[in-house]
């Protein structure tokens, strides 16, 4: 790591990919877990609905948005991990980047990736940027699906009611939602997957060995490693002083 920066972790030695990429198998596994647990519960949850016997079930807006939060939360982390290229974050869109420039500096050959996984990271790193911040096109997006559904102009609308504003509310959702939720996360799991599958091909090749991946067994987790996320807190802000 740069001793001038500890905001970013230069990618200049073998050892420096060696690291940099264990890091993010591990988390990648870590999310792969808990993304495959809530696709394992909305499975059920959509056998006890019904839904896997008829589409046209309605269903409680606390419950799919439950899931939503879940799943959503855990694949933006992913989607992060997989694809993201702001300057200081840690992507394996990234790595594989840098790793391609830099393979001959480091004595070992990487080829490119086939494209299926090139897609797959392309569209991680767009999904990524669409979700991690609320985007003007949904207000456009918004405002041009009630006027089509309306029939009326909706910007006139709202500006001959701008008071009280109206906060939308559903009894129910169809349960069509809750069938989409599971199918989009399916895939996300899966395309995911096979990226996890290229991370560990690429440290095979760069420990020269075939990776195994093991669980390291924790009687409990302390609270001391909440000091983890406010080292790099400061370290970003740079405020950190090496002890």
């Amino acid at each position: 790591m740069s001793k001038e920066n500890h905001k970013i972790f230069s990618l200049e030695t073998k050892e420096d990919f060696i690291i940099y990429l264990s890091e993010l198998i591990i988390l990648v596994q870590m999310k792969l877990t808990i993304l495959k647990r809530y696709l394992e519960q909305l499975e059920k949850e959509i056998e006890i609905c019904g839904l896997d016997q008829n589409h046209n079930v309605k269903i409680s807006p606390n419950v799919y948005q439950e899931y939503r939060d879940k799943l959503m939360n855990t694949q933006n982390y992913l989607l992060n991990l997989v694809g993201d290229e702001t300057k200081t974050a840690m992507s394996y869109k990234k790595f594989r980047k840098i790793l391609e420039k830099k393979s001959k500096s480091i004595g070992i050959e990487f080829d490119k990736l086939k494209e299926e996984l090139q897609a797959l990271i392309i569209k991680a790193n767009v999904s990524r940027n669409w979700s991690m911040h609320v985007p003007e096109s949904l207000l456009n997006a918004q405002m041009e699906y009630d006027t089509e559904e309306s029939g009326e102009d909706i910007r006139k609308f709202i500006l001959d009611n701008v008071n009280p504003i109206g906060i939308p509310h559903y009894e129910y959702y169809e349960g069509k939602w809750l069938l989409d939720l599971y199918e989009n996360s399916k895939l996300s799991y899966e395309g995911t997957r096979m990226i996890h599958q290229q991370m560990k091909k690429d440290y095979s090749k760069l420990i020269g060995e075939s990776v195994r991946i093991l669980p390291v067994i924790n009687e409990i987790r302390t609270f001391k490693q909440i000091n983890i996320p406010k080292i790099s807190m400061d370290m970003q802000l740079r405020k950190y002083k090496k002890k």
